[in-house]
Formats: C-alpha cells, sequence, structure tokens
C-alpha cells in the first residue's frame, strides 16, 4: 500500500488534495501594493501541482482556498459500505480532528460486519478475530482506531480538540487494516487458485490430515 503524503506547506512534494497523485508543487509568493504601489510581501503563497495544474492557496501555512481536505485518500479496494463513512471523517478532518476519529470509529465497526463479525461489540468483534488468527500488527491497528474513537465521543485521558496528527494516523492505520485484511488475502487467493489442480488437490489431502484424531498408543 503507497503511503499518502498530506498536503504541508513549503513541501516540495505530496498528494495533492484536488487530484489525489504525489506530485511536485511549486510556490509562489503573493505581494500587494503599498500606498505609493510597491509590492509588499505578504504572507499568501500559492502553490500549483505539477501533475494537474491545481492550485491552492495558502495563508499563514493553511490551506484557505479551496475548500479541501488534506487527510489520505481511502485504500482502493475498501468496500463501499464503508468509504461512505471514510469521506464523511476527510470531509470535517480540517474543521475538526475529533469528529473525524469518531467517524472512523464507526468506519471500523462496519468493516468488521463485512469480514463476518457481526455479533458483541466492537470490543469483542476484535477479540473474536484474534481468536480467528488475527495477527498482532493488525490487532493493534483495530484497536487504536477502536480506543481513540471511542475517545472521541467520550471524552476521557485523550484529548482530540485540535489533535490532527492523531487523527491523520487513523486514516493511514484504517487504510492499513484494509490492505491486510482484504487486499492482501485477494492476491494470495488469486496466486492459490492459479496452482495446478494437481496440485492444489494434493494440498487439501495435507491438510485434511491435520484434522484426523492421533493414533492411539498400543498396548505393551
Amino acid at each position: 500500500m503507497s503511503k499518502t503524503i498530506p498536503a504541508k506547506f513549503r513541501e516540495n512534494s505530496f498528494n495533492c488534495p484536488l487530484c489525489g497523485v504525489y506530485s511536485m508543487q511549486f510556490y509562489s509568493d503573493l505581494k500587494r501594493l503599498d500606498w505609493e504601489d510597491k509590492p509588499v510581501d505578504t504572507e499568501a503563497v500559492l502553490s500549483e501541482c505539477l501533475k494537474c495544474d491545481g492550485k491552492l492557496l495558502w495563508w499563514k501555512g493553511s490551506i484557505v482556498s479551496p475548500s479541501v481536505t488534506t487527510a489520505p485518500f481511502h485504500h482502493e479496494d475498501m468496500p463501499k459500505e464503508i468509504v461512505k463513512t471514510y469521506e464523511e471523517a476527510r470531509q470535517v478532518f480540517e474543521i475538526s480532528p475529533t469528529a473525524s476519529c469518531a467517524l472512523l470509529r464507526l468506519a471500523l465497526e462496519k468493516l468488521t460486519v463485512v469480514l463476518g463479525f457481526s455479533k458483541g461489540t466492537l470490543d469483542a468483534r476484535i477479540g473474536m478475530m484474534v481468536g480467528a488468527g488475527l495477527s498482532t500488527n493488525v490487532q493493534e491497528a483495530l484497536d487504536v482506531v477502536r480506543v481513540i474513537g471511542n475517545q472521541a465521543v467520550h471524552p476521557g485521558q485523550i484529548d482530540l480538540s485540535d489533535d490532527r496528527e492523531t487523527a491523520a494516523a487513523l486514516f493511514e492505520l484504517l487504510n492499513y487494516i484494509v490492505e491486510r485484511l482484504i487486499t492482501e488475502p485477494a492476491k494470495i487467493g488469486k496466486l492459490f487458485d492459479a496452482l495446478p489442480e494437481n496440485a492444489r488437490k494434493a494440498i487439501a489431502s495435507r491438510d485434511a490430515l491435520k484434522s484426523l484424531p492421533p493414533p492411539k498408543a498400543q498396548d505393551s
């Protein structure tokens, strides 16, 4: 999974909020004329994307026009049922990182349903996924989104009122979860299905032996 590089003032390259492509950016400092018609520096800067020619207006290091979000785009394999909630989280990211975290937790809850775990609380579902063989890294990613998203709804020890960095990390984590639980299994499954039929039958026979009870010890 390619990592999304959020737009950052004066960075040479990042994922353009307008076209989504990682591209070089060209900056122009905007000036105003004083009462003697002499150019005077301002804190307004214009950046232009090399890929789409789109322009962003920055003021004091923040994008002020057009109305865009710097949150990462959703993973291409993210289920449609999840994309809508993920995009809602992106749209409010610039206004309220806290709201983004809460929506991402909701997106995670919907994702567990898509993956076949719909009973109980989100915590219980993650526990069932662990019991089904979930790796530690993915489990930790799930719990980070779950706990921080819950804190956004019920304020506690984590203050998310102006924590853009934490919210941005949750977007990346949700994409990582999709990569590990949807993209990678699909790729491996496609390669396995391409194996010769006799090889797949031999593997099935081998695995069937694992379910047989161990042989009984003979009486001496």
